[in-house]
């Protein structure tokens, strides 16, 4: 009897768990159906860019080099195509270039040099003992 009185109360917070769950989401229907088609839901910003038409005047190259743009705005009526052509002017280019080092990497296996310089102190070291004993020849 315990055990069935527990699944009951187990079974009732479930239950109404479930309710405020299909309540939460007959809300969110409603808000969705509401809001209208093609909008995103929050307050979305006008770029300030296209407000203001602003656009980039200076841009400086890798090499330094610096080349202004200057954007005239469009004189005409309204219903007249126009079209935007922005005046570049560029400055003289630097008379003096970068300096580039080359890449010289270490060699791959630096061990493989090791051998021959230990050989090389080794048979050093055999002479000069064959020197001390003139005998071991």
């Amino acid at each position: 009897m315990q055990y069935m009185a527990k699944n009951d109360a187990i079974l009732q917070n479930q239950a109404t768990t479930l309710r405020s769950f299909e309540t939460q989401l007959g809300q969110l229907a409603n808000a969705i159906n509401n809001s209208p088609q093609g909008t995103l839901p929050g307050n979305t910003k006008v770029n300030p860019k296209r407000e203001n038409k602003e656009q980039c005047k200076v841009i400086i190259l890798r090499s330094g080099k610096e080349v202004r743009r200057e954007v005239e705005e469009p004189v005409g009526t309204e219903g007249e195509n126009i079209e935007e052509k922005p005046h570049e002017e560029s400055l003289p280019e630097a008379t003096s270039k970068p300096e580039i080092t080359p890449y010289d990497p270490p060699p791959p296996f630096p061990q493989r040099f090791q051998k021959k310089k230990l050989d090389q102190k080794f048979s050093s070291f055999l002479d000069l003992v064959q020197s001390l004993n003139p005998s071991s020849h």
